[in-house]
């Protein structure tokens, strides 16, 4: 009994985080959802603009990882060339990202792993650009 409770709490939880985030959305929930999200995420003017993009319309599943991965190609432009060290570094820490969420089951972590490895590219946005 006690599991069914927590886990009709954890449900209802993840629902209202859904929720409120779609009410800051920037585009209606209809069956073109993930690709408009991923095209406004595309045209966005920094990564930063594309993260709170995809952030605001995160449904917590796996149609997570089509937005997410639209921001993080265009995270990738802010990106400057990297050096060896600088790709390595990259690369290890998006295996802990893989690494992180690629045992459990379930769609929510598809979209934790996605956010992880846009935390990543955000990230390499801060250390490696030369704007202020």
């Amino acid at each position: 009994m006690k599991s069914t409770i927590l886990s009709l709490s954890f449900v209802l939880f993840s629902m209202s985080i859904s929720a409120h985030a779609l009410e800051a959305c920037p585009v209606d929930f209809d069956q073109d959802y993930l690709e408009k999200v991923s095209e406004l995420a595309s045209k966005a003017g920094s990564c930063y603009e594309a993260s709170q993009i995809v952030s605001a319309c995160a449904l917590g599943a796996s149609g997570d990882v089509v937005t997410v991965g639209a921001a993080i190609d265009r995270c990738a432009k802010d990106i400057p060339a990297m050096s060896r060290k600088d790709q390595n570094t990259f690369s290890y820490l998006n295996a802990k990202c893989n690494a992180k969420y690629d045992k459990m089951e379930g769609t929510m972590y598809r979209s934790m792993a996605a956010f992880c490895h846009l935390s990543v590219s955000e990230l390499f946005v801060d250390l490696l650009s030369t704007e202020e």
